[in-house]
């Protein structure tokens, strides 16, 4: 990719999006620490999501929505994803999980 691409404004607005979406998927992988327990990881998870929510609440607050309406509402649905939706569900999945299953280690596999 040429530099005439990346300094392209387009691409440098939804570039935030892109960081925070790849995040996401492979978070959960890198930082999963074999020897926590469930409950280690999903407490590791919850702060984590809690950090992307203000870092994306952040960046909302400081874009121009007007100037690019489609990267103001992806940066909207970033705010609903990890401010409302995952700490909702996290919290529904951890209610399903016994002492025993939260007190388990983390394998490697």
């Amino acid at each position: 990719m040429s530099s005439r691409h990346v300094d392209d404004p387009l691409i440098r607005s939804k570039l935030p999006v892109v960081l925070l979406t790849i995040d996401l998927v492979i978070g959960p992988f890198v930082h999963a620490g074999v020897g926590n327990t469930m409950q280690d990881e999903l407490r590791i998870f919850a702060e984590e999501v809690a950090t992307q929510c203000t870092s994306v609440k952040e960046q909302l607050e400081a874009f121009k929505v007007r100037a690019d309406p489609l990267t103001g509402y992806n940066l909207k649905d970033a705010v609903q994803s990890l401010c409302v939706c995952l700490p909702e569900k996290t919290q529904t999945f951890r209610s399903t999980l016994s002492a025993e299953d939260l007190a388990r280690p983390i394998a490697a596999e």
